[in-house]
């Protein structure tokens, strides 16, 4: 899975929120204008928010899209992934107060690009922001804590193992391939 291309330095990340609940759209508007974060729009529904993305210009496309987990049909994990598909250079950030490694798995698969909690400080929020629409991934630490904990206490993969084949064209060693699979076993 391929994340979307860094924005350019020269301006801040456009950002798209999709929250059922209009006291949260205010105020993630007012904390990301705050910083510097341009706010595109801020959508109730995922029809809205496809639609928004299927009319941006190719020169000005929505940079980071920020989806809450309590969303209508067709839902969260249905509307990342219609994202990944139909609009690459938009990344996925799921903001939610749901840690919940299945549904963190779900997500995951469907091909969001990082995962912040709604208790998180308005500084994580922008640094999850920031980092995706420089191309990377984020995820707060109460995410990654939940995922580790899932597999030191024995639970499997999140996501479906990649094939020999795809290991082969990985572009990490051997040796850091191994000791990845040393930490995922323990």
């Amino acid at each position: 899975m391929t994340s979307p291309a860094p924005v350019l330095d020269e301006r801040s990340a456009r950002v798209l929120i999709d929250d059922a609940q209009p006291t949260t759209r205010d105020a993630l508007r007012t904390q990301l204008v705050q910083h510097e974060v341009e706010v595109v729009a801020a959508l109730e529904t995922p029809r809205l928010a496809l639609d928004l993305l299927g009319s941006r210009p190719a020169d000005a496309p929505v940079d980071v899209a920020i989806l809450d987990v309590q969303l209508p049909d067709p839902g969260a994990p249905l509307l990342a992934k219609r994202i990944v598909d139909q609009y690459p250079q938009t990344a996925v950030l799921i903001l939610t107060a749901v840690a919940d490694v299945e549904f963190v798995s779900r997500m995951l698969q469907a091909g969001a690009h990082g995962y912040v909690l709604k208790g998180a400080a308005p500084s994580e929020l922008v640094l999850g922001v920031n980092r995706l629409a420089a191309g990377q991934r984020y995820y707060s630490s109460e995410v990654t804590y939940c995922v580790i904990s899932h597999f030191l206490n024995g639970g499997s993969s999140l996501v479906q193992r990649p094939s020999a084949a795809k290991l082969s064209n990985s572009p990490l060693t051997k040796r850091e391939q191994e000791i990845i699979r040393l930490i995922a076993n323990q």
